[in-house]
C-alpha cells in the first residue's frame, strides 16, 4: 500500500516490515514502525490534518499523528483478526475500512470507535473502497462484485450488471464520475454510477489488475499481475504498457500520484 500527505511524504506499507516513509520524493526511505505491533501493512489513508491511518493483517487499525513518528492502536469495536484491505476518508473525515471478512466499519470520531455496516452486504471479502462526488460509496469484493451505498454505509446493493468478472481487486473514480475497477479479467468502466458496467480490455488482455490510479489529467495507469503497468489517455478505450525502467519487477500491487503527477508503484520485488 502507499499514500501521500499534503507535503509530498510518501508513506509504504510493505508485507512483513511494516512502514516506511520518504520526506524527499522517494530518494531515501526509513522504517517508521515504533508502536506498530503488527507489521504486515496492507492499507494506507490520510486525512486532512495528515493523520496517518494504517490497516494492518490481524491487528487492526494503528494511526499517526506525527507523520509516523509513533503509532497508535485505534480499535474500539473493531474485529481484529482480519486484514484491513482498504482505508477510505471522505470529505466529512468520516472513515470507511473494508476487510477481508468482515465486511466494512465506520468511524466518525477519526478512528476512536468503529461500527461495522454491512446491511445488504452479502460478500463481506472487501479489497477495495470508493467515493464519487456525489458522496455514493462502492465497494470492491472478492467473488460478490461490487457494491453501491447511498447513504453513508447503511446499506449496501449489488451492482453487477455487465461485470462478468466479479473478483475485484480495485476500484478508482475519476473526476467525471466515472469508475474502473480491476479484476483478474482485467479493467471494466460504468459511465453510470455502476448500473451498467462494459469490459475496457484493448492492449490489456485478460490480466489480474492489483490497482488503478488517474493523474489529473484523467489518464488511468493500471498495475498487474506479472505485466507491470499499462496506461490510457483515452477513459480506458486502449491501454498500452509503460515499463521502460521496471527491469523484472512487472507485478504491481500499489500506486500512488503526488500533486506533481510523479507516479510511484509499488512491486512484488
Amino acid at each position: 500500500s502507499s499514500a501521500i500527505n499534503s507535503e509530498g511524504y510518501i508513506y509504504v506499507g510493505t508485507p512483513y516490515s511494516g512502514i516506511f516513509l520518504s520526506t524527499n520524493n522517494g530518494q531515501n526511505w526509513n522504517k517508521k514502525n515504533n508502536g506498530l505491533t503488527n507489521l504486515r501493512v496492507y492499507s494506507l489513508a490520510i486525512d486532512s490534518n495528515d493523520f496517518v491511518f494504517a490497516g494492518t493483517n490481524s491487528a487492526g487499525i494503528f494511526r499517526s499523528t506525527d507523520n509516523g513518528e509513533n503509532w497508535s492502536p485505534m480499535n474500539n469495536g473493531f474485529i481484529l483478526d482480519k486484514a484491513v484491505k482498504s482505508i477510505l476518508i471522505d470529505s466529512n473525515e468520516v472513515i470507511f475500512a473494508g476487510t477481508f471478512g468482515a465486511g466494512i466499519f465506520r468511524s466518525i470520531d477519526n478512528g476512536v470507535n468503529w461500527v461495522q455496516i454491512n446491511n445488504g452486504l452479502s460478500n463481506t471479502s472487501v479489497n477495495d473502497l470508493a467515493i464519487n462526488s456525489y458522496s455514493n460509496l462502492f465497494a470492491a469484493t472478492y467473488g460478490g462484485g461490487v457494491y453501491l451505498s447511498t447513504d453513508n454505509g447503511e446499506s449496501w446493493i449489488p451492482i453487477n450488471s455487465g461485470l462478468s468478472a466479479t473478483y475485484v481487486y480495485s476500484i478508482l473514480i475519476n473526476s467525471s464520475d466515472h469508475i474502473f475497477v480491476g479484476t483478474y479479467n482485467g479493467v471494466f468502466r460504468s459511465t453510470n454510477n455502476g448500473a451498467n458496467w462494459m469490459l475496457r480490455n484493448n492492449g490489456i488482455q485478460n490480466l489480474d489488475i492489483y490497482t488503478l490510479a488517474a493523474n489529473t489529467y484523467n489518464e488511468i495507469f493500471a498495475g498487474s499481475a506479472s505485466h507491470g503497468i499499462f496506461h490510457s489517455t483515452n477513459n480506458g478505450d486502449d491501454w498500452s504498457e509503460i515499463n521502460n525502467g521496471l527491469n523484472e519487477n512487472l507485478t504491481v500491487q500499489s500506486l500512488t500520484l503526488n500533486l506533481d503527477n510523479h507516479i510511484f508503484a509499488g512491486t512484488s520485488q
